[in-house]
């Protein structure tokens, strides 16, 4: 799929008699049902992770603020807390 375009578009300019930066192609992959709700189902679960990522950073930074600013614990306890390093906790309390 990926020279599909260029070819098709050096074969058009060849068989018109044009330069090929004259045209334009538009390909559309169609796919048979089945492989299209497949392809539907990983785009939306892709979608999902994205934002559950994005609310866990968010949810271990504020765990990691209360742990460090509200209890009193080093970063290093923090960390092991929250399985992740205390390198890593030093950064969440600076965003």
């Amino acid at each position: 799929m990926d020279r599909a375009e260029a070819m098709a578009r050096d074969a058009i300019a060849l068989y018109l008699g044009v330069a090929v930066r004259n045209v334009a192609v538009n390909l559309e992959v169609v796919l048979p049902d089945p492989l299209r709700a497949d392809v539907a189902h990983a785009k939306t679960t892709r979608e999902k992770a994205d934002e559950l990522q994005v609310e866990a950073a968010t949810a271990t930074a504020e765990a990691a603020r209360a742990l460090v600013k509200g209890a009193r614990l080093t970063v290093r306890e923090a960390g092991q807390i929250l399985g992740v390093s205390h390198q890593r906790v030093a950064q969440l309390l600076h965003r």
